[in-house]
C-alpha cells in the first residue's frame, strides 16, 4: 500500500489482511503482544483511514483472549 503523510507520498507499507476494503487485520504470533504490536495497527489503521483494525494473536491462552479491536475515534 501507498503511505501518504500529509498528501505527500512518503513509501510502502504492508497490511497482513485487509478485509471488504474496509477493516484491517494484523496477524501476530508471539509470545506477548507488546505496545510495539499494537502501534503497528494504529499506524496502519491511521495511514489507511480504516475505521477499524483487528489484532489477532494466536498465541493467546484462549481464542477470544487474542483478538483487540483498535476503533478510529
Amino acid at each position: 500500500m501507498k503511505v501518504e503523510c500529509k498528501g505527500a507520498y512518503v513509501g510502502e507499507g504492508r497490511l497482513d489482511l485487509l478485509v471488504g476494503g474496509r477493516s484491517i487485520v494484523e496477524l501476530e504470533a508471539v509470545r506477548q503482544v507488546l505496545p510495539l504490536h499494537e502501534a503497528t495497527v494504529v499506524s496502519s489503521r491511521k495511514a489507511t483511514d480504516k475505521n477499524l483494525a483487528l489484532l489477532i494473536h494466536f498465541n493467546a491462552p484462549r481464542p477470544e483472549d487474542g483478538v483487540q479491536r483498535v476503533v478510529l475515534s
